[in-house]
């Protein structure tokens, strides 16, 4: 038998058996990447990120034995073996950076190219015999390069993939070691009601408006982005002078863009934290704080007030870690870093493309 974590129990039979972790990670990754139709290399990356646990070095580990065991380059170099160069360069990156970030290729000491270059790797062969890596050979993303730029394409692709591949882990292993934390996860309302509060809201907030000059103008901005929400997805614009209804405007247009193209969550991205704050506190006043995020430096679920206190506080902690949550109401700059992290450099590009 093998392992994925351990608990307590010396008889191991609460133990986290790996095959289960790994099919576990493989689906999960796969439903993440599914978005970005790249849903059979997510399942693959998940089926092995932790195939170096099969070796009987890691169980002695996992058994109380106090050596350190590389485990997250065995399915980086057996992802060499089983594919292509493009399939498997991506793989190659995405699985040895599981639990440290993506790497450097060509770093000296700790990069990928001296990752895959080791000649000694514990002996984990024995996952073949539980598991069988699925054919990539015909598995190509279709990806659009901007301005040109297809290394940036291919790089932004790895990250997202990356992502996908350690939030499953994350995920997998929480529900295992922390059940009860995990089931405070993904506990908000559906699109559909937060339409339908929306909808309530604002019936209510435009029968009850004064009627004049101003209040016309915010009407007819307001129906314009509702009309505009129909037209398919791409880049917009709202100019509107301030006191128009920008905030009420725009989230109409998100709410039914959302719908008419069955999307899933409403990024607020702002420069100034006064203004996320304003908009935040409208959102939560109308969806409630369940359903609203607002992450930046100076935000602290702690400082939220609402029944069940510490739960809705843990849950809105919770959902800062993945943005699983319907609407994020964030900063500029918390926005790219997620994108861009500052230890993740933009290398997968240039190497991707020299190796094809």
């Amino acid at each position: 038998m093998y392992y994925a974590h351990s608990t307590n129990a010396q008889d191991k039979k609460t133990w986290q058996l790996l095959e289960d972790h790994l099919e576990n990670v493989a689906n999960l990754a796969s439903e993440f990447a599914k978005e970005f139709n790249a849903d059979k290399l997510g399942y693959t990356a998940g089926l092995l990120h932790d195939i170096g646990k099969y070796s009987p070095e890691f169980q002695k580990r996992l058994a109380g034995a106090n050596i350190r065991v590389d485990h997250s380059t065995a399915g980086a170099k057996e992802a060499g073996k089983l594919y292509g160069t493009f399939q498997s360069c991506i793989l190659e990156y995405i699985i040895t950076g599981h639990h440290g970030g993506l790497l450097n290729y060509g770093s000296k000491e700790g990069g990928l190219e001296e990752r895959l270059s080791r000649s000694f790797l514990p002996d984990y062969s024995a996952y073949k015999s539980e598991i069988l890596a699925p054919d990539l050979n015909k598995v190509r993303p279709n990806l659009t390069p901007i301005h040109n730029q297809m290394g940036f394409a291919i790089s932004f692709y790895t990250r997202m993939l990356f992502s996908c591949l350690v939030d499953a882990d994350f995920l997998d292993t929480e529900q295992f070691l922390s059940p009860d934390k995990s089931f405070l996860r993904g506990q908000y309302e559906s699109s559909d009601k937060l339409f339908l509060k929306f909808d309530k809201y604002m019936k209510t907030k435009l029968s009850t408006a004064e009627d004049n000059p101003i209040n016309r103008y915010r009407r007819e901005i307001y129906e314009q982005c509702i009309e505009k929400a129909e037209l398919p997805s791409q880049m917009f614009s709202l100019t509107v002078p301030t006191g128009g209804g920008k905030t009420l405007s725009s989230m109409a247009f998100a709410l039914n863009h959302l719908k008419k193209y069955n999307l899933n969550r409403i990024f607020y991205v702002i420069p100034y934290t006064s203004i996320i704050e304003q908009n935040a506190d409208v959102f939560r006043k109308i969806f409630g704080n369940q359903n609203v995020l607002e992450h930046h430096t100076n935000y602290d679920p702690k400082n939220e007030k609402s029944e069940n206190t510490d739960t809705a506080q843990e849950k809105l902690k919770l959902s800062s870690e993945n943005w699983d949550i319907p609407i994020i109401v964030t900063t500029n700059v918390q926005f790219f870093e997620s994108l861009f992290p500052i230890e993740f450099l933009d290398v997968a590009s240039c190497i991707i493309l020299q190796k094809v």
